[in-house]
Protein backbone atom coordinates (compact mmCIF):
# COMPACT_ATOMS: atom_id res chain seq x y z
CA UNK A 1 0.00 0.00 0.00
CA UNK A 2 1.49 3.19 -0.81
CA UNK A 3 -0.01 6.47 0.80
CA UNK A 4 -1.48 9.31 -1.29
CA UNK A 5 -1.72 12.87 -0.44
CA UNK A 6 -3.24 15.40 -1.77
CA UNK A 7 -2.74 19.05 0.16
CA UNK A 8 -4.27 22.46 0.50
CA UNK A 9 -1.24 24.51 1.89
CA UNK A 10 0.06 28.18 2.54
CA UNK A 11 2.97 29.44 0.81
CA UNK A 12 5.95 30.48 2.18
CA UNK A 13 9.92 29.17 2.18
CA UNK A 14 12.97 30.82 0.74
CA UNK A 15 15.49 29.28 -1.75
CA UNK A 16 17.50 26.53 -1.00
CA UNK A 17 20.93 27.05 -1.66
CA UNK A 18 21.79 23.29 -1.90
CA UNK A 19 22.49 21.52 -4.68
CA UNK A 20 19.86 19.35 -5.63
CA UNK A 21 16.78 19.34 -5.59
CA UNK A 22 16.37 22.29 -8.83
CA UNK A 23 13.26 23.75 -9.97
CA UNK A 24 13.48 25.04 -13.95
CA UNK A 25 10.47 27.25 -14.60
CA UNK A 26 8.80 26.99 -18.21
CA UNK A 27 6.10 29.71 -17.37
CA UNK A 28 6.81 32.35 -15.14
CA UNK A 29 3.00 33.65 -15.34
CA UNK A 30 1.84 30.40 -13.75
CA UNK A 31 5.06 29.72 -11.97
CA UNK A 32 5.94 32.35 -10.08
CA UNK A 33 9.07 33.72 -7.95
CA UNK A 34 6.92 32.67 -4.57
CA UNK A 35 5.35 29.87 -6.06
CA UNK A 36 8.94 28.62 -7.53
CA UNK A 37 10.27 28.90 -3.80
CA UNK A 38 6.98 26.82 -1.96
CA UNK A 39 7.13 24.12 -4.77
CA UNK A 40 11.59 24.16 -3.72
CA UNK A 41 10.70 23.76 -0.31
CA UNK A 42 8.13 21.14 -0.75
CA UNK A 43 10.85 19.17 -2.82
CA UNK A 44 13.19 19.69 0.26
CA UNK A 45 11.64 18.24 2.67
CA UNK A 46 10.83 15.13 0.44
CA UNK A 47 14.42 14.74 -0.46
CA UNK A 48 15.86 15.73 2.79
CA UNK A 49 13.04 13.20 5.16
CA UNK A 50 13.82 9.83 6.12
CA UNK A 51 11.21 8.63 3.45
CA UNK A 52 11.94 5.77 0.93
CA UNK A 53 11.30 8.00 -1.57
CA UNK A 54 10.41 11.43 -2.67
CA UNK A 55 7.09 10.45 -3.77
CA UNK A 56 6.14 10.14 0.17
CA UNK A 57 5.58 13.47 0.77
CA UNK A 58 6.41 13.99 4.76
CA UNK A 59 3.59 16.44 5.86
CA UNK A 60 4.54 16.28 9.30
CA UNK A 61 7.76 18.25 8.45
CA UNK A 62 6.13 20.99 6.57
CA UNK A 63 7.16 24.22 8.61
CA UNK A 64 5.13 26.09 11.52
CA UNK A 65 4.01 28.76 8.38
CA UNK A 66 2.59 26.30 6.31
CA UNK A 67 -0.79 25.59 7.78
CA UNK A 68 -2.35 22.54 6.21
CA UNK A 69 -5.80 23.36 4.92
CA UNK A 70 -7.12 20.28 3.78
CA UNK A 71 -5.91 16.43 3.58
CA UNK A 72 -6.60 13.94 0.78
CA UNK A 73 -5.02 10.47 1.38
CA UNK A 74 -5.66 6.84 1.73
CA UNK A 75 -4.23 3.99 0.09
CA UNK A 76 -4.38 2.85 -3.60
CA UNK A 77 -8.39 1.93 -3.40
CA UNK A 78 -9.49 3.49 -0.77
CA UNK A 79 -9.12 6.92 -0.52
CA UNK A 80 -10.57 9.84 1.93
CA UNK A 81 -11.47 13.26 1.65
CA UNK A 82 -12.04 16.41 3.40
CA UNK A 83 -16.00 17.24 1.86
CA UNK A 84 -15.95 20.92 3.08
CA UNK A 85 -13.68 21.78 -0.33
CA UNK A 86 -14.64 18.90 -2.54
CA UNK A 87 -18.19 16.86 -3.05
CA UNK A 88 -17.62 13.06 -3.62
CA UNK A 89 -19.53 11.96 -6.45
CA UNK A 90 -20.16 8.09 -6.73
CA UNK A 91 -21.84 6.24 -9.52
CA UNK A 92 -22.81 3.00 -10.23
CA UNK A 93 -20.12 2.02 -13.32
CA UNK A 94 -18.17 5.15 -13.31
CA UNK A 95 -15.19 6.45 -11.89
CA UNK A 96 -15.65 8.34 -8.73
CA UNK A 97 -14.56 12.43 -8.56
CA UNK A 98 -14.11 14.68 -6.71
CA UNK A 99 -15.91 17.98 -7.15
CA UNK A 100 -14.46 21.57 -5.93
CA UNK A 101 -17.61 23.12 -4.39
CA UNK A 102 -16.27 27.06 -4.40
CA UNK A 103 -14.67 27.43 -7.88
CA UNK A 104 -11.49 29.75 -8.00
CA UNK A 105 -10.71 32.65 -10.58
CA UNK A 106 -13.38 31.41 -12.54
CA UNK A 107 -12.17 27.78 -12.88
CA UNK A 108 -12.86 24.76 -11.09
CA UNK A 109 -11.01 21.48 -10.02
CA UNK A 110 -12.09 18.21 -10.46
CA UNK A 111 -10.09 15.28 -9.50
CA UNK A 112 -11.13 11.85 -10.91
CA UNK A 113 -10.29 8.58 -9.31
CA UNK A 114 -10.15 6.45 -12.12
CA UNK A 115 -8.81 3.31 -10.89
CA UNK A 116 -9.21 0.03 -12.36
CA UNK A 117 -9.10 -3.26 -10.51
CA UNK A 118 -5.76 -2.71 -8.30
CA UNK A 119 -4.17 -0.19 -10.62
CA UNK A 120 -4.63 3.47 -9.46
CA UNK A 121 -5.12 6.02 -11.77
CA UNK A 122 -6.05 9.64 -11.09
CA UNK A 123 -6.94 12.63 -13.96
CA UNK A 124 -6.89 16.36 -12.62
CA UNK A 125 -9.70 18.87 -14.76
CA UNK A 126 -9.28 22.53 -14.62
CA UNK A 127 -13.06 22.93 -15.86
CA UNK A 128 -14.82 26.99 -16.06
CA UNK A 129 -16.73 27.51 -13.11
CA UNK A 130 -20.33 27.53 -14.90
CA UNK A 131 -20.26 23.81 -16.53
CA UNK A 132 -22.49 21.68 -14.20
CA UNK A 133 -22.16 18.31 -13.38
CA UNK A 134 -24.22 17.12 -16.12
CA UNK A 135 -22.04 18.89 -18.96
CA UNK A 136 -18.78 17.73 -17.00
CA UNK A 137 -20.32 13.61 -17.73
CA UNK A 138 -21.81 14.63 -21.22
CA UNK A 139 -17.90 15.99 -21.68
CA UNK A 140 -16.12 13.10 -20.15
CA UNK A 141 -18.25 10.25 -21.89
CA UNK A 142 -17.76 12.26 -25.58
CA UNK A 143 -14.01 12.62 -24.66
CA UNK A 144 -14.34 16.12 -25.68
CA UNK A 145 -12.46 17.16 -22.39
CA UNK A 146 -8.54 16.77 -21.60
CA UNK A 147 -7.15 16.38 -17.96
CA UNK A 148 -4.23 18.78 -16.87
CA UNK A 149 -2.90 16.12 -15.66
CA UNK A 150 -3.02 12.13 -15.04
CA UNK A 151 -1.16 10.17 -12.39
CA UNK A 152 -0.74 6.27 -11.80
CA UNK A 153 -0.20 4.77 -8.63
CA UNK A 154 0.04 8.17 -6.33
CA UNK A 155 -2.79 10.56 -6.01
CA UNK A 156 -1.08 13.89 -7.47
CA UNK A 157 -0.41 16.67 -4.41
CA UNK A 158 -2.66 20.21 -4.66
CA UNK A 159 -2.02 22.80 -2.74
CA UNK A 160 -3.42 26.66 -2.67
CA UNK A 161 -1.86 30.21 -2.55
CA UNK A 162 -4.21 31.46 0.25
CA UNK A 163 -3.68 35.25 -0.81
CA UNK A 164 -4.79 34.52 -4.63
CA UNK A 165 -6.88 31.07 -3.60
CA UNK A 166 -4.83 29.81 -6.96
CA UNK A 167 -4.59 26.19 -6.76
CA UNK A 168 -1.54 23.92 -8.48
CA UNK A 169 -1.41 20.05 -9.13
CA UNK A 170 2.44 18.04 -8.85
CA UNK A 171 2.75 15.00 -10.37
CA UNK A 172 4.85 13.41 -8.00
CA UNK A 173 5.86 9.83 -10.49
CA UNK A 174 5.53 6.66 -9.69
CA UNK A 175 6.74 5.03 -5.97
CA UNK A 176 8.38 2.06 -7.61
CA UNK A 177 11.57 4.86 -8.97
CA UNK A 178 13.23 6.52 -6.37
CA UNK A 179 13.97 10.14 -7.89
CA UNK A 180 11.04 11.02 -10.23
CA UNK A 181 11.30 14.45 -11.51
CA UNK A 182 7.88 16.25 -10.26
CA UNK A 183 5.60 17.94 -12.48
CA UNK A 184 3.91 21.22 -11.43
CA UNK A 185 0.65 22.40 -13.48
CA UNK A 186 -1.29 26.09 -13.06
CA UNK A 187 -5.21 24.47 -12.56
CA UNK A 188 -6.46 27.53 -14.18
CA UNK A 189 -3.93 26.17 -17.35
CA UNK A 190 -5.83 24.72 -20.41
CA UNK A 191 -2.86 23.45 -21.61
CA UNK A 192 -1.60 19.90 -20.44
CA UNK A 193 2.27 21.44 -20.07
CA UNK A 194 4.02 21.83 -17.03
CA UNK A 195 4.79 25.42 -15.64
CA UNK A 196 7.98 24.28 -13.75
CA UNK A 197 9.60 21.20 -12.83
CA UNK A 198 11.71 19.56 -10.32
CA UNK A 199 14.54 18.07 -10.86
CA UNK A 200 16.37 15.49 -8.05
CA UNK A 201 19.30 14.23 -9.65
CA UNK A 202 21.10 15.02 -12.80
CA UNK A 203 21.99 11.66 -14.67
CA UNK A 204 18.39 9.64 -16.29
CA UNK A 205 20.73 6.25 -15.21
CA UNK A 206 19.51 4.50 -11.65
CA UNK A 207 20.40 6.51 -8.97
CA UNK A 208 22.65 3.66 -7.40
CA UNK A 209 25.13 3.92 -10.18
CA UNK A 210 26.50 7.15 -7.69
CA UNK A 211 27.43 4.46 -5.53
CA UNK A 212 31.86 4.13 -5.48
CA UNK A 213 32.65 1.19 -8.54
CA UNK A 214 33.38 -1.51 -5.64
CA UNK A 215 29.84 -1.24 -4.25
CA UNK A 216 28.46 -1.54 -7.99
CA UNK A 217 30.23 -4.59 -8.06
CA UNK A 218 29.30 -5.91 -5.02
CA UNK A 219 25.68 -4.93 -5.76
CA UNK A 220 25.64 -6.76 -9.40
CA UNK A 221 26.76 -10.09 -7.52
CA UNK A 222 23.45 -9.57 -4.93
CA UNK A 223 21.47 -8.90 -8.31
CA UNK A 224 23.19 -11.80 -9.87
CA UNK A 225 21.60 -14.07 -7.56
CA UNK A 226 17.69 -13.05 -7.81
CA UNK A 227 17.49 -14.55 -11.79
CA UNK A 228 15.86 -13.52 -14.22
CA UNK A 229 12.32 -13.88 -12.94
CA UNK A 230 10.83 -15.71 -15.98
CA UNK A 231 8.99 -18.35 -13.70
CA UNK A 232 7.49 -15.77 -11.71
CA UNK A 233 4.20 -15.62 -13.36
CA UNK A 234 1.76 -12.62 -13.07
CA UNK A 235 3.27 -11.27 -9.02
CA UNK A 236 6.48 -10.75 -10.56
CA UNK A 237 7.63 -11.02 -7.43
CA UNK A 238 11.85 -10.96 -8.84
CA UNK A 239 10.47 -7.66 -10.10
CA UNK A 240 9.28 -6.00 -7.52
CA UNK A 241 11.96 -7.31 -5.01
CA UNK A 242 14.65 -5.78 -7.68
CA UNK A 243 12.91 -2.59 -7.94
CA UNK A 244 12.80 -2.49 -3.94
CA UNK A 245 16.31 -2.98 -4.06
CA UNK A 246 17.52 -0.56 -6.66
CA UNK A 247 15.57 2.23 -4.39
CA UNK A 248 17.29 0.99 -1.55
CA UNK A 249 20.79 1.19 -3.51
CA UNK A 250 19.85 4.53 -5.06
CA UNK A 251 19.29 5.68 -0.76
CA UNK A 252 22.88 4.45 -0.18
CA UNK A 253 24.58 6.48 -2.82
CA UNK A 254 22.82 9.92 -2.36
CA UNK A 255 20.57 9.44 0.69
CA UNK A 256 22.04 7.29 3.36
CA UNK A 257 19.35 8.89 6.02
CA UNK A 258 16.41 7.56 4.41
CA UNK A 259 17.83 3.88 4.68
CA UNK A 260 15.66 2.45 7.44
CA UNK A 261 14.56 -1.05 7.31
CA UNK A 262 15.21 -4.52 5.83
CA UNK A 263 12.63 -7.52 6.12
CA UNK A 264 15.08 -10.58 7.41
CA UNK A 265 17.14 -10.18 10.31
CA UNK A 266 21.57 -10.47 9.12
CA UNK A 267 21.34 -13.64 10.84
CA UNK A 268 18.21 -14.98 8.63
CA UNK A 269 20.15 -13.67 5.33
CA UNK A 270 23.62 -15.32 5.97
CA UNK A 271 21.86 -19.00 7.19
CA UNK A 272 19.53 -18.33 3.90
CA UNK A 273 22.38 -17.76 1.40
CA UNK A 274 24.33 -20.47 3.07
CA UNK A 275 21.88 -23.06 2.37
CA UNK A 276 21.12 -21.23 -0.84
CA UNK A 277 24.98 -21.30 -1.99
CA UNK A 278 25.09 -25.45 -1.02
CA UNK A 279 22.41 -25.87 -4.18
CA UNK A 280 25.08 -25.62 -7.07
CA UNK A 281 28.48 -25.21 -7.74
CA UNK A 282 28.03 -21.64 -9.47
CA UNK A 283 25.73 -20.46 -7.15
CA UNK A 284 28.77 -21.36 -3.74
CA UNK A 285 31.15 -19.50 -6.41
CA UNK A 286 28.73 -16.81 -6.43
CA UNK A 287 28.17 -16.79 -2.74
CA UNK A 288 32.50 -16.67 -1.92
CA UNK A 289 32.47 -13.49 -4.68
CA UNK A 290 30.03 -11.67 -2.47
CA UNK A 291 31.71 -12.87 0.79
CA UNK A 292 35.05 -11.65 -0.71
CA UNK A 293 33.66 -8.66 -2.01
CA UNK A 294 31.85 -7.51 1.00
CA UNK A 295 34.72 -5.42 2.94
CA UNK A 296 36.25 -4.03 0.40
CA UNK A 297 32.87 -2.15 -0.57
CA UNK A 298 32.30 -1.19 2.97
CA UNK A 299 35.43 0.37 2.85
CA UNK A 300 35.04 1.95 -0.14
CA UNK A 301 31.67 3.40 0.84
CA UNK A 302 32.88 4.72 3.92
CA UNK A 303 35.77 6.22 1.84
CA UNK A 304 32.82 7.57 0.01
CA UNK A 305 30.70 9.19 2.93
CA UNK A 306 33.88 10.73 3.94
CA UNK A 307 34.02 12.40 0.72
CA UNK A 308 30.45 13.54 -0.22
CA UNK A 309 28.73 14.33 2.98
CA UNK A 310 31.94 15.59 4.47
CA UNK A 311 31.78 13.22 7.79
CA UNK A 312 33.94 12.80 10.16
CA UNK A 313 36.21 8.83 9.91
CA UNK A 314 34.71 7.20 12.64
CA UNK A 315 30.98 8.31 11.90
CA UNK A 316 31.48 7.41 7.61
CA UNK A 317 33.01 4.49 8.73
CA UNK A 318 29.39 3.78 10.94
CA UNK A 319 27.46 4.41 8.16
CA UNK A 320 29.10 2.53 5.22
CA UNK A 321 28.43 -0.45 8.02
CA UNK A 322 24.99 0.53 8.71
CA UNK A 323 23.87 1.26 4.83
CA UNK A 324 25.56 -1.71 3.05
CA UNK A 325 23.80 -4.31 5.79
CA UNK A 326 20.62 -2.86 4.98
CA UNK A 327 21.52 -3.10 0.88
CA UNK A 328 22.83 -6.25 1.64
CA UNK A 329 19.33 -7.62 3.59
CA UNK A 330 17.18 -6.08 1.59
CA UNK A 331 18.62 -7.86 -1.84
CA UNK A 332 16.90 -10.88 -0.49
CA UNK A 333 13.51 -12.26 1.62
CA UNK A 334 13.67 -15.45 3.57
CA UNK A 335 11.55 -17.66 5.63
CA UNK A 336 11.31 -15.35 8.87
CA UNK A 337 13.00 -17.67 11.95
CA UNK A 338 11.97 -14.67 14.52
CA UNK A 339 8.92 -12.42 14.69
CA UNK A 340 11.79 -10.04 16.35
CA UNK A 341 13.06 -8.14 14.04
CA UNK A 342 16.36 -5.88 14.28
CA UNK A 343 16.05 -2.39 15.11
CA UNK A 344 19.42 -0.55 14.67
CA UNK A 345 19.45 3.53 14.73
CA UNK A 346 20.23 4.98 11.02
CA UNK A 347 23.84 6.73 12.77
CA UNK A 348 23.27 9.78 10.33
CA UNK A 349 21.02 10.92 12.56
CA UNK A 350 23.79 10.64 15.63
Amino acid sequence: MHKIFLVLITLFASLSAATWPKIDITNKEQCTKEIAEKILSMANAAFNSPMENVQSFPKNLLSKDEEILILFQGTESNLTIDETFFEKIKKKYSPTYYWQRDSVINKRLVIMDATLSSRSVYRVYSIDETMSKEEFDSAINAQSIKPIIETHICAPIIFQQISSKEIWAINIGKPYKLLNNWEIYAARSQENKPCCLVSFSSNSEPAKNALPQQVQVLANLLDDTLGDGREDGSMQQTGHLRAGTNITWGNVALRPWAVNNAYNSREEINSGLLVWSRTGKKYLALYKKIQAQYPIAEKALAKYYKEIFTLTQEKAENLAKYTLDIGYRNNFIFPKTSENGESIANPWNE
